[in-house]
């Protein structure tokens, strides 16, 4: 099964997807939010090459912004039931991030995952455990090797 992979709009240059991207840079400008250099670096840092990576790598900009606000005033705050509220919310928003960067690796990956385990018995007692395990489109260096003695 081919993975699905979203179509880069902005390499065709077509008139909707310059209105989109146009439409995303006011997004990250807001009057209120300026997250415009943390989402453009994600973007970058992510190397997203297609406009719903570049939405997703903008989101998160945009949740680590909002974490670090949240936790910033809940560290201020003389009531300690609304600084406790707002540090849940800050907290909501890290996993909130952190979700995000799992989404980013699935859509990279095509959500597969190969796990490969080989048992081999050896004299003595011992057990020799090797395998590989791969969990997206780039397979791992070397492999996992652990002996069990007894």
């Amino acid at each position: 099964m081919i993975a699905w992979r979203p179509k880069n709009t902005l390499r065709d240059r077509e008139q909707v997807a310059l209105d989109a991207s146009a439409e995303r840079k006011q997004l990250l400008l807001g009057p209120n939010l300026d997250v415009a250099a943390l989402a453009l670096d994600a973007a970058d840092s992510v190397e997203a090459t297609n406009s719903l990576e570049k939405m997703l790598a903008h989101q998160l900009g945009l949740a680590h912004k909002l974490a670090f606000d949240f936790a910033n005033r809940a560290a201020g705050h003389a009531d300690p039931g609304l600084a406790i509220k707002l540090m849940n919310v800050a907290a909501r928003l890290m996993d909130t991030f952190q979700s995000g960067l799992l989404t980013m690796q699935k859509l990279r990956s095509g959500n597969n995952q190969t796990v490969t385990v080989q048992y081999v018995s050896i004299t003595g007692g011992q057990t020799v455990v090797a395998g590989t395990m791969q969990t997206g489109g780039r397979p791992e260096i070397g492999g996992a090797q652990r002996k069990n003695e007894g």
